[in-house]
């Protein structure tokens, strides 16, 4: 792509008055060569000679788009006066409980909840910015400490708060929960090192239990001189592969472990459903297809595309609360900025265990961030060598 091609689309966005801030980067051009284009022009921020240093551009990044710039200030005068009462409350109750002993984490977590109960969809993320200036993510793990604990009493027990988030993660199981409550009765001090050593350890069992029952799986297969083809059908008919009820003739396969011809070749097919872990679904086929559809939940907090063209577009729009749409005609785009940009929109727009669809998943990576900010993800990839990359990405 010519240099001006990225001239072209800057006045495009001109034409249009879009509201687009643009960070220009270019291996063709120098500072002085498109300081003609680039003058008075408010939308664009800066320019980057490549090869640049990749520090410069995160600098910029976090300058121009920070949380602040896409949260609206919040306004009391907007609720009702027992509303507006009850939020001021327990805003100050909040601010008294900060010093983020156990308990009190617990405490702030249910406030929060309570708090956003009350507020409702849209009001929530602009009160938390305007009297605590956190993320909705660290209001998410203070509510997910409250909705895992809130029958405990953690008083005077010495448990740190980073381990405290550990325990409450979707992903701990039950067991190490009541071992580490049982061990901080005890009078130990469990600090945040403590409780990653021990669910290392769980899960260390669980693969060893995981492996054993897939070792146990595999001996029922019977060997046989079938063709490629039908141990295919042998294997999708094992008891690891099981279908949804609420999409008949739509066959769903679960890939942990992931299914393998004679071959060792991965058994992924377009037109096929595969279920990664507990809770993410990928599609091997288009956004469009209407098995796809079908699928996908009523409630979606945020859809992303990556389109493969400036052109293609949804046929049928997703409904969901926030949509984001990312294309670029360069291949060299910086992976660690790209994936945190995602990130933060994933921080910003989701909460835990709310839907997410991603249309093309061109870096796998993104299933694990959505995974670990407690998102339950569904991925439409066409290209079956993608598609085997993801699933290779849920077994780890």
């Amino acid at each position: 792509m010519s240099p001006m091609g990225g001239i072209e689309l800057i006045k495009f966005f001109n034409r249009k008055n879009l509201p687009i801030k643009i960070i220009a980067i270019s291996a063709y051009a120098t500072q002085d060569e498109v300081n003609k284009y680039f003058e008075n022009n408010e939308r664009v921020l800066a320019f980057l000679e490549k090869p640049f240093d990749i520090k410069k551009l995160n600098e910029i990044i976090q300058q121009n788009f920070s949380l602040d710039s896409l949260s609206q200030d919040f306004d009391y005068s907007q609720l009702d006066s027992e509303t507006s009462v009850f939020i001021r409350e327990q805003t100050e109750e909040i601010r008294g409980l900060m010093r983020r002993t156990a308990q009190g984490i617990v405490d702030i977590g249910q406030k929060l909840l309570d708090i956003k109960e009350k507020l409702g969809h849209g009001n929530f993320l602009n009160w938390l910015k305007k009297e605590f200036d956190w993320s909705e993510l660290t209001a998410q793990r203070f509510m997910q400490v409250a909705r895992q604990f809130k029958s405990t009493n953690l008083l005077d027990l010495e448990i740190a708060p980073s381990a405290l988030y550990i325990l409450s993660a979707p992903s701990t199981p039950d067991s190490m929960r009541e071992e580490i409550l049982s061990r901080a009765q005890a009078g130990e001090n469990i600090t945040y090192k403590a409780a990653k050593e021990i669910k290392q350890k769980y899960q260390s069992t669980n693969k060893v239990k995981k492996d054993e029952k897939i070792g146990k799986d595999e001996e029922k297969v019977e060997p046989d001189t079938q063709s490629v083809s039908n141990v295919r059908s042998s294997l999708l008919d094992r008891p690891r592969t099981r279908a949804i009820e609420s999409l008949p003739k739509q066959e769903i396969l679960a890939v942990i472990p992931k299914q393998t011809t004679d071959k060792g070749e991965a058994v992924v097919r377009r037109g096929s459903w595969y279920q990664l872990g507990e809770k993410h679904l990928l599609y091997c086929g288009e956004p469009n297809s209407p098995q796809f559809k079908q699928r996908l939940p009523e409630k979606i907090a945020l859809s992303i595309a990556f389109p493969p063209t400036s052109e293609w577009q949804l046929a049928t729009p997703i409904r969901a609360n926030s949509e984001i749409a990312f294309f670029s005609h360069y291949e060299d785009v910086d992976l660690a900025s790209f994936t945190e940009m995602i990130r933060r929109a994933l921080e910003l727009y989701t909460e835990g265990n709310e839907s997410v669809v991603f249309s093309f998943c061109p870096e796998p990576k993104l299933l694990t961030i959505a995974h670990q900010l407690g998102c339950r993800c569904f991925i439409a990839e066409p290209d079956v060598g993608k598609c085997e990359t993801i699933i290779g990405v849920a077994e780890k």
